[in-house]
């Protein structure tokens, strides 16, 4: 979310071409105006990619990066992350009103006071998103936790993986 956040600060926008239906294709680049203010932002700030919006609705559908320079903290000393790395963000409407991340991917490589290696190859899928009664309980939702994972649990069996 603080990415997010930062997007409209942080990067000058450019339409890489015609409008996909109601969603249009955006490329991002590092702003020169931009400060960033945090290891975090600084990483952010070196990002170039493309972003997919939903331009009537005015959401992000997909963000996809590579780090175009290497980052160090403290020249170098403190740590630094590595040129190249890349991430994606994918994001599922599940009605008018909400919209939830279905996919997050991260690659980093770097290092950490010069010595010891950071590295965050990192794949998160989510799916099959349904919606929960509003008055549901503490006690009523374990249940409805425990059912899915007892059936993604037979599945991976059915599946002969572990």
């Amino acid at each position: 979310m603080r990415v997010i956040e930062l997007l409209p600060r942080a990067f000058l926008f450019e339409y890489t071409g015609p409008s996909e239906g109601v969603q249009v294709r955006l490329s991002f680049r590092p702003n020169p105006a931009f400060t960033p203010a945090g290891y975090e932002a600084r990483i952010v700030h070196a990002l170039g990619g493309t972003l997919l919006v939903n331009q009537r609705l005015k959401r992000l559908v997909e963000m996809d990066g590579r780090l175009k320079e290497r980052v160090d903290f403290g020249y170098g000393i403190l740590g630094h992350v590595e040129n190249g790395e890349t991430f994606e963000i994918r994001r599922e409407r599940l009605s008018e009103a909400h919209w939830k991340t279905d996919l997050v991917e991260v690659h980093i490589q770097g290092k950490e006071l010069l010595f010891k290696n950071v590295t965050k190859d990192e794949r998160e899928s989510r799916s099959d998103f349904r919606p929960v009664p509003q008055d549901i309980s503490l006690a009523e939702a374990k249940v409805l936790l425990d059912q899915a994972a007892n059936t993604r649990q037979e599945a991976l069996l059915g599946s002969g993986r572990p």
